[in-house]
């Protein structure tokens, strides 16, 4: 908003993409722009215009109106006369043109505009945090800023400085300009009439420097003070250097060291220091996590947590699992897991990027499979080196350029990463941040389409080869449907999963939940060419905007302008070709896994996802849910490609370091040495010999079994593991709405649940009662069974005769941060009533989503409840299972994070869990220490620190007699035991 010389407000209405005029009787007028975004306009009316986000105004003694269009990357001018005109600026986003006419420079987002009395306009270019110098000429250049997204500089010369997101500007009658930094927080003043130099002071050898001023009258200025003798500054690596001028006038940076102090037992203490280039020393040994510090003829077990060094309290052990993958083999041998997409170089080269084995896999021409990039372990971590010892966080769209370089989305990072010809990897910088994302393509000029299916964003970006982050279709934040023939910028998206380019400029999109295909042009019109958006199968035969689509997740447009579609919710592959018409190529409808050698049409699928095309028109299909990549040829006959359709290779019967897993997703212990391991559908026990068999579940999704052996049973989703005093193992089916039981024969049985989702059966047998996706379960030592009933907000009680009842709750949801309880007022009314820090009725508790209990050696059982609005985001709470009248009282304040995937208790009443890659422990009075995870150094082999490693986000834990931490690793697929260091 601006005040012009006659008094009138002037409004930049961004939003609606116009200008608009409040006159001094309160009239208010457009006086530029139709309210459709654009930049169309230049010579005539401006109300006639097309603007887009138009940040600043600015006016000048003469009647001129200046805008700063952000998103056009221009500063257009409004005459006195109405008409409107480019004055700087030639479109798109980018800086350039320094020195030059302004009208041919390129701006990166202009967000404040200022005139000065001389005639300067002046202007701020928001992401790379640029000063730019408009003189009465029109010649541009930068006058400040270094493009880094930092506030540094003070005191020095403004060309040296960096601005974090500036955005508005003002100039006062001496010509000072003043700066309002976002993203620093700060307001700044460039006085151009001051006399200073500047000096460089390079920091040791981090490959930073600090920029010292020298003034007029020769002193050294730094930080907006006066360099003072032992002044300190930080490099970017964190080391710490004193600033100091010599005898002779030099200025020197010196190196401060990094020091920690480890208290070791009986009062003893170690002291350890860091050199420059970051290796730690205790006198002169390296240090390392790990490290066996050796005092008086002890020793002493040292870990780093990548914030200090501490005594360590557990070590981190493998006991089961393996990520090997067979290589150099024909790759219809091999193993896939979860392939998502495939793409094909110009030499006939497949990749295949694995989502659940954070890989990317590679396939010659000669029909061999090895692994180009990714771990298999779950992170962020390689860039600058080789793709093979990168990790990746599920790994979807993939891209080949016309040079071999490989583009990934990675998923869970929210990155695009490449691999370069000698195979390096890379994040791709962009200016904005990436949400999610999924689908991935490269146009004809080289620039990466993605689609983001995260529920803050629902939008198809693209990123150019300057990392430069456009939305081209879809609403931040914003999802739903829409009508045809629209601006692709307004389109509403639900979920888009894949996208793909023509070398025309169209680009399509398989808007997933909106059970449609889009197609959106050059000029960012965008409109549907499959699917009605009623979920279905119909159309074959006919226009593809009248047949129903289900899920659709890949596409692929050809030369001759056919789009493939995986209809994922269909188990098919269907066509458009380029007259609208559409029909099925490949699957009847059902699932499963079977026609390769006849026609493609007669086969069946499992969730299709991602399809790429060779040379030769053969059509490859990433056919995810049989975890096999397989190849349609121009006839139409199906056969594999890649992946045995074997995800995984069990390995029963054997050592249990040598088996794999699907997700391992909860574990358990008991007095004899066992552990059982919930793997998906299964269950998997590892005796005290080390051997691994499966002893529960056939694999398959479903529920059947109930009265015979488990191992030939079928589990519908388990989420817990529990077991008793005698043996006797439960599990928690929480989509099944059943709690099973297997006994220490091995036959299994429901205990609760009806298997349809309710509450009901109070005060009855169990195995009649209704349940709302249970998702713990913990048994006492006189065999009562307890359930977290999440979504009846409560926790249920089967006694030993096998009634149930409501043990916890009152199944009002409640989301504070004390328990409280109901009480009756009278005359038929009652209140809540909390008492902080006091007990509570448990039975008249409301709780929230309890997720998770245990009992520990005392029967007390413990309640965590998630999903309340505390500052501390979850509560524990405890019960006395032995009281005739249970009351639950809570645990001291725990910053317990709200995303807990493991919980437990020891003997002493200590509180485990497991949250985003760590173990951590709550003694009595709720103080918090990580045991386990948390590092930086990944785990290597056996006898490491546990505190000092970096583990998988997802895991659960239980804890033995013995004091051991056994962790079912989900994100690594392997199953760790945490031993106390003795």
């Amino acid at each position: 908003m601006v005040i012009d010389a006659a008094g009138n407000i002037l409004i930049s209405d961004s939003r609606s993409h116009r200008v608009r005029k409040v006159s001094l009787d309160g009239t208010i007028t457009t006086i530029a722009g139709t309210g459709s975004r654009g930049g169309s306009g230049d010579g005539g009316a401006a109300t006639a215009a097309q603007l887009n986000f138009v940040s600043d105004l600015e006016t000048d003694a003469l009647g001129n109106i200046y805008l700063a269009d952000i998103n056009e990357g221009r500063i257009r001018k409004i005459s006195p006369t109405g008409r409107i005109t480019t004055i700087a600026g030639a479109g798109g986003r980018r800086h350039s043109g320094d020195r030059g006419p302004a009208i041919d420079a390129g701006l990166e987002t202009p967000g404040g505009i200022v005139l000065d009395s001389a005639g300067n306009l002046f202007l701020s270019e928001y992401w790379p945090g640029w000063l730019r110098k408009i003189d009465a000429v029109g010649i541009i250049d930068t006058i400040a800023g270094t493009g880094e997204q930092l506030s540094t500089g003070n005191m020095g010369l403004a060309i040296d400085a960096s601005l974090d997101r500036p955005g508005y500007i003002a100039v006062d009658s001496d010509g000072n300009l003043y700066i309002s930094e976002f993203f620093g927080n700060r307001v700044r003043i460039l006085r151009p009439t001051a006399k200073l130099s500047s000096l460089a002071v390079p920091l040791g050898t981090s490959g930073d420097s600090v920029v010292l001023t020298i003034t007029q009258t020769g002193s050294v200025r730094w930080n907006a003070g006066p360099l003072a003798h032992g002044t300190e500054a930080f490099a970017t690596n964190g080391n710490r250097y004193a600033l100091e001028q010599t005898a002779s006038g030099a200025i020197v940076a010196t190196y401060v060291p990094h020091q920690q102090t480890v208290e070791l037992h009986e009062g003893k203490t170690v002291t350890l220091m860091a050199s420059e280039d970051g290796v730690w020393h205790i006198g002169d040994r390296v240090a390392a996590n790990g490290y066996r510090h050796v005092e008086d003829g002890q020793e002493y077990l040292l870990e780093w947590t990548g914030a200090q060094w501490r005594l360590a309290k557990y070590t981190i052990r493998t006991v089961a699992g393996t990520l090997d993958v067979a290589e150099g083999v024909p790759a219809t041998e091999a193993r896939l897991f979860n392939p998502h997409a495939v793409a094909l170089d110009s030499a006939g080269n497949a990749y295949v990027t694995e989502a659940s084995n954070n890989r990317v896999r590679r396939i010659d021409t000669s029909g061999s499979i090895t692994t180009i990039a990714g771990t298999g372990e779950q992170g962020y971590a390689g860039d600058g080196g080789p793709a093979t010892q990168a990790e990746f966080d599920s790994p979807r769209g993939i891209g080949v350029n016309w040079l071999g370089e490989i583009f990934v989305a990675d998923f869970g990072n929210d990155v695009v990463r490449k691999i370069d010809v000698l195979g390096r990897i890379s994040t791709i910088s962009t200016s904005r941040p990436l949400f999610n994302p999924d689908g991935l393509a490269l146009d004809l000029f080289g620039n990466i389409v993605v689609a983001e299916s995260h529920v803050r964003n629902h939008l198809v970006r693209r990123i150019d080869v300057r990392g430069n982050l456009s939305t081209i279709a879809g609403v931040a934040g914003q999802r739903g449907s829409f009508e045809g023939g629209s601006s692709a910028a307004k389109a509403r998206l639900y979920y888009p999963r894949a996208v793909a380019a023509d070398p025309a400029g169209n680009v399509y999109v398989a808007d997933s939940f909106n059970q449609r295909v889009r197609k959106i042009d050059p000029t960012g019109t965008i409109r549907t060419i499959a699917g009605t958006g009623e979920r279905g199968y119909a159309g074959d035969g006919g226009p593809a905007i009248d047949a129903q689509l289900a899920s659709p997740n890949g596409l692929l447009v050809d030369a001759e302008g056919n789009v493939y579609i995986s209809d994922s919710g269909n188990y098919r592959i269907r066509k458009v070709d380029s007259s609208g018409m559409i029909e099925t190529i490949a699957g009847t409808g059902e699932p499963g896994n079977f026609g390769n050698g006849g026609p493609a049409v007669e086969a069946r699928l499992r969730f299709p996802r991602n399809l790429a095309m060779d040379s030769s028109g053969n059509l490859f299909i990433a056919d995810t849910g049989n975890h096999t990549v397989r190849r349609i040829s121009g006839s139409g006959m199906i056969e594999p490609f890649a992946g045995s359709g074997e995800p995984i290779d069990k390995r029963d019967g054997g050592p249990a370091s040598l088996a794999q897993f699907h997700y391992p997703s909860d574990i358990a212990a008991d007095a004899a040495g066992n552990v059982y391991v919930l793997d998906a559908n299964q269950i998997r026990r590892i005796d005290p010999n080390g051997t691994i068999t499966t002893i529960a579940g056939t694999g398959e999704n479903g529920y059947s079994g109930d009265g015979g052996p488990a191992i030939a049973a079928k589990l519908r989703n388990p989420s817990e593991l529990a077991l008793d005093a005698a043996g006797n193992l439960y599990l928690a089916e929480r989509f099944g709405n059943r709690v099973r039981k297997i006994d220490v024969a091995g036959t299994i049985t429901t205990i609760a649940g009806t298997g349809e989702r309710g509450f009901s059966g109070d005060g009855g047998a169990a195995t009649e009662s209704q349940l709302g996706s249970p998702r713990a379960i913990a048994a006492d030592s006189v065999g009562n069974v307890y359930i977290a009933d999440s979504y009846n907000h409560r926790v249920r009680k089967i006694d030993t005769s096998g009634v149930i009842t409501t043990y916890v709750g009152t199944g009002d949801r409640d989301r504070t941060s004390e328990f409280g309880y109901v009480i009756s007022t009278g005359h038929g009314q009652s209140d809540y009533l909390w008492e902080p820090g006091g007990i509570a009725p448990a039975a008249e508790t409301r709780l929230s989503s309890p997720y998770e209990l245990a009992v520990d050696a005392n029967d007390i059982l413990y309640v965590f409840d998630s999903g309340n609005r505390s500052s501390f985001n979850a509560r524990v709470g405890k019960i006395d299972t032995a009281s005739s009248e249970p009351l639950i009282a809570p645990l001291p304040p725990m910053e317990v994070p709200r995303f807990v995937t493991g919980f437990d208790v020891d003997d002493s009443g200590n509180v485990f869990v497991f949250s985003r890659g760590a173990a951590l422990m709550f003694d009595s009075d709720g103080s918090r220490t990580t045991v386990a995870g948390g590092g930086e150094t990944r785990f290597m082999g056996d006898g490491e620190p546990a505190g000092g490693v970096f583990m998988g986000r997802f895991a659960n834990i239980a804890l033995d007699a013995h004091g051991n931490i056994w962790v079912a690793d989900s994100s690594s697929r392997r199953v760790h035991v945490l031993e106390p260091v003795p």
